[in-house]
């Protein structure tokens, strides 16, 4: 007789980790899209991450997830809010279909500061640093992006629109 709870518990966890600007790049193309999940939760310090990503790959990555219909849930910092007007380089990003379509946007209070992003997907979770460090990792793990979300939803309260 198989303990059904048991049975629920038998996923591996695991963790992968990357170096370099071009590995943070592969940690997201790894992370790739899928059908079966629709909502993605995010912190992200928008102009660090655009700036270590590239423009183009955020682009490319972007359009990716509207092929899937996936929502995103945003929390940018307070000092993103006009980037879209300040940052004419990255214009052809920020005004792309997939920047702007089936997205929502908070900012985070005005003394919150961060410089690693990261991105709940399903039952994985990407830390990306967009700072000098240069790393990212992916935690698979239902647990572990159960425990993330309930955090983020934490500072979503706390952010506005």
């Amino acid at each position: 007789m198989t303990n059904t709870s048991q049975s629920k518990r038998l996923s591996k966890p695991k963790v992968k980790f990357y170096i370099g600007e071009d590995g943070i790049r592969q940690a997201f193309r790894e992370s790739g899209w899928k059908d079966s999940c629709k909502d993605t939760y995010v912190m992200w310090p928008t102009k660090e991450m655009v700036g270590v990503l590239t423009p183009e790959f955020s682009k490319r990555h972007s359009a990716q997830r509207l092929k899937y219909n996936v929502r995103m849930h945003i929390i940018r910092k307070d000092t993103d809010r006009n980037l879209d007007k300040e940052e004419e380089s990255f214009n052809d990003l920020y005004h792309s279909e997939g920047w702007t379509t089936n997205r929502e946007i908070r900012y985070a209070p005005k003394d919150a500061s961060w410089s690693i992003s990261y991105w709940i997907y399903d039952d994985m979770c990407l830390f990306a640093s967009s700072s000098g460090e240069r790393f990212a990792f992916i935690v698979y793990s239902k647990e572990f992006a159960e425990t993330m979300i309930l955090l983020w939803q934490q500072m979503w309260k706390n952010s506005k629109e």
